[in-house]
């Protein structure tokens, strides 16, 4: 739970501060967007100079946030001054340094201060000042608690940011995270004039031919092991190239091998440059899968985690992997 102490240090921060860079993980999903945009919104209500700038590029579906492209900025050597001109970064939704990709080393030799705003049970504390909620559905929500503290009142835009941060981390409200506060939060977003049918649409129903090109290769991958209790698939470089598919079309690919009658351990391989592999897991509520990707140097939750495991072809990953997850049917 949170500490009174850290939501104090952060509201001296942001009352003392002007210059702040929002950020988050490489390969920004739903949460990570959501939230930064609602951080953004909420500082310039206050009268504060702030700037997105992520590793990776906004996915097409999240665009809708960001229609003309104003508010989030993709990094380029154009941005570093910027970067070393901060007072103060948001890092939001991740949990270690090296998830920021290539602004990691400036920030992490910045003298700014870092705070660090998440919900995944993984994250240490890494950031000078630390709100981590391991409770809360989504870092979304954590932000929707920040609005309220400082008294800013939840317009429009506040409250689709909010609302896609929350809505997209929960799985539509189907993962085991999704909570009481959740809804809580959400109904009240949608007092706030919001659409919750036309956010589904371009969230789940805009996707590319190319995506679907890769989705019935990736099919084709489809094993069971453990006596069907863990599915799996795998994406290789190739099956990307051919497909001419982008690295956000694959969002969503393992949730429809979870669905799967008898299965309680899904898993999805994908084979990145440089010898590594990454791995992403998800369990119904009993298996904690999050011990299994601690013990591969990843993390994240009980029921969502993931791994990058290094200088593994793809498949020796998935024999190490799978092996592991048999062992929890044994």
């Amino acid at each position: 739970m949170l500490s009174n102490n850290n939501w104090k240090n952060l509201e001296e921060i942001i009352e003392k501060n002007n210059k702040f860079i929002i950020t988050t993980h490489i390969n920004p999903d739903g949460d990570g967007i959501g939230s930064e945009l609602g951080i953004f919104h909420i500082l310039k209500k206050l009268g504060k100079k702030s700037l997105i700038i992520n590793d990776s590029p906004t996915p097409e579906f999240y665009k809708f946030l960001d229609p003309k492209n104003e508010l989030i900025k993709q990094y380029e050597k154009k941005y570093r001054e910027k970067l070393l001109e901060a007072d103060v970064f948001f890092l939001i939704d991740i949990s270690n340094f090296e998830r920021l990709g290539r602004i990691s080393k400036i920030v992490k030799n910045s003298s700014a201060v870092k705070v660090v705003i998440d919900h995944h049970h993984s994250n240490s504390g890494w950031g000078d000042v630390n709100i981590i909620d391991e409770s809360a559905s989504a870092s979304g929500e954590i932000v929707y608690d920040l609005a309220n503290r400082l008294g800013i009142k939840i317009d429009n835009a506040l409250a689709n940011y909010l609302y896609v941060a929350i809505f997209t981390d929960t799985g539509s409200f189907r993962f085991s995270n999704t909570n009481k506060k959740a809804h809580f939060i959400c109904g009240e977003l949608i007092e706030k004039g919001i659409n919750p049918r036309e956010i589904y649409g371009n969230v789940y129903e805009s996707y590319s031919w190319e995506r679907m090109i890769l989705f019935a290769k990736v099919l084709s991958t489809l094993k069971k092991t453990a006596e069907g209790k863990v599915s799996s698939i795998h994406i290789t470089k190739e099956m990307m190239k051919s497909s001419n598919a982008k690295r956000e079309d694959i969002e969503g690919f393992i949730e429809y091998i979870t669905a799967i009658k008898d299965v309680e351990i899904a898993v999805l391989f994908l084979e990145l440059p440089k010898n590594k592999v990454k791995v992403s897991l998800r369990s119904r509520s009993k298996y904690d899968i999050n011990q299994v990707a601690e013990m591969f140097g990843g993390g994240g939750h009980k029921n969502a985690s993931g791994i990058t495991m290094q200088n593994y072809t793809l498949q020796e990953a998935e024999k190490l992997v799978l092996s592991r997850l048999e062992k929890l049917f044994v």
